[in-house]
């Protein structure tokens, strides 16, 4: 390993006990490559929480955003949040994603999955690898504390672009980018604590001046053994104009990472598959459970039930789905505006309806002249109706199980 350690150490000041600092981060870096030998065995649940700010001033520039944080005058107003959950794994050194419970890791990357809003890879492991088990990582030792009656050391580190992993999703792209921070390690177990990411402005087209992420480490007992995860990760960004975001992934459910095991797909894999249903058919699904804003994320699955026949619109007298058939999708988005009109967006889009050994794919829309009273949310620039919008001033919405709504199938886009 050729890295590059500056050592502003002086061994009297504590005596011979005192550890090297050397010594420890080579020792903790071993450590740490052992777990990450055995992370791409495991696979956990990761949700995202995230907050958006408008930050007063705006700022035309990524310098005056700086000055202005640095000096103390910006002011936060918090304007939306919303929930994503995905099954993270890590394989061939870079983290796989899909929808919780697929039963599978299609493509992988998380860009095809969430393709708004903030999000950055590396959470899960990919930081480990690539800051611990890369040839081009620069590392500085910083000092020692004491802290809950640990002896701690903290490094300073720095990853060049070019040999960096780290992908960042800011306003409508992805942007590798280089990126530097600090870690501290317990001078005697050599367990890793936390680390700092901070990147420098990325490339202009993203809109981004700073992204900022911490993780605190711990010990997690995993069927028997122990791995090496985050405790807790936040992903903080500063954009110019008036932008601020934060994010806060937690990792739960973990488990021993079975690519092919039994989930719950978005299609029944043995199940005769159809064409696409007549344009214009109508369904009336009745969901099958509570829809509730604390708990509910996009990404988590979802069904309903067929409560009354389908008919072919051109061929009135063709029945083409009984009552009873299930349909299976997944929430598409959790948000929660709270200026302006404070309300609670419900967004579902649906994959599939089933009966028996058969399955037919849908694409569907919720047209408000179907469902009159509902409080349906317009959707964006040729996109379909897919979501439900309740204006409240309430800080928690369920939409109950139980809930009945007409779709309506539509082109394939």
């Amino acid at each position: 390993m050729k890295t590059e350690l500056v050592l502003a150490f002086a061994a009297a000041v504590h005596g011979q006990t005192t550890p090297d600092p050397a010594e420890a981060l080579s020792q903790a870096r071993l450590k740490i490559g052992a777990d990450m030998q055995r992370l791409p065995k495991y696979a956990c649940v990761q949700t995202i929480d995230r907050s958006y700010f408008t930050r007063t001033p705006t700022a035309a520039s990524c310098d005056m955003a700086s000055a202005d944080k640095k000096k103390g005058r910006v002011s936060l107003h918090l304007e939306l949040t919303d929930r994503v959950r995905l099954d993270v794994a890590e394989d061939d050194n870079h983290e796989i994603h899909s929808w919780p419970g697929a039963g599978q890791f299609d493509g992988g990357d998380i860009e095809e999955l969430i393709n708004r809003g903030p999000v950055a890879t590396g959470a899960f492991g990919a930081h480990l690898v690539d800051i611990f088990e890369n040839d081009g990582a620069q590392f500085d030792f910083i000092g020692d504390k004491t802290e809950a009656g640990r002896h701690i050391f903290t490094f300073g580190y720095r990853v060049a672009e070019e040999m960096s992993h780290y992908k960042i999703h800011t306003d409508n792209d992805w942007a590798i980018t280089a990126y530097d921070g600090t870690f501290e390690i317990d001078a005697d177990s050599l367990e890793l604590l936390r680390i700092t990411v901070n990147t420098p402005e990325v490339a202009g087209e993203t809109g981004l001046c700073e992204a900022q992420t911490s993780l605190e480490f711990a010990r997690v007992n995993i069927g028997g053994g122990e791995l090496l995860l985050p405790s807790l990760s936040q992903f903080h960004t500063i954009h110019r104009g008036s932008l601020e975001t934060n994010s806060i992934s937690a990792f739960t459910s973990c488990r021993g990472f079975q690519p092919l095991g039994a989930g719950v797909p978005d299609a029944k894999p043995n199940a005769e598959s159809r064409r696409a249903l007549p344009l214009k058919t109508e369904l009336v699904l009745r969901l099958d459970a509570d829809l509730d804003s604390d708990t509910v994320a996009a990404g988590d699955p979802v069904t309903a039930t067929l409560v009354r026949d389908a008919h072919d619109p051109k061929l009135p007298e063709n029945i083409l789905i009984r009552a009873g058939a299930v349909a299976h999708g997944r929430i598409s988005r959790m948000e929660h505006r709270l200026t302006g009109k404070p309300s609670f967006t419900f967004g579902i889009a649906w994959r599939s309806i089933e009966i028996p050994g058969v399955s037919w794919p849908l694409h569907v829309e919720i047209p408000p002249h179907l469902n009159p009273g509902q409080p349906v949310a317009a959707p964006g620039p040729g996109q379909p109706f897919d979501a439900l919008l309740f204006e409240t001033q309430a800080k928690r919405h369920v939409v109950k199980e139980g809930s009945v709504m007409t779709w309506v199938v539509i082109e394939a886009r």
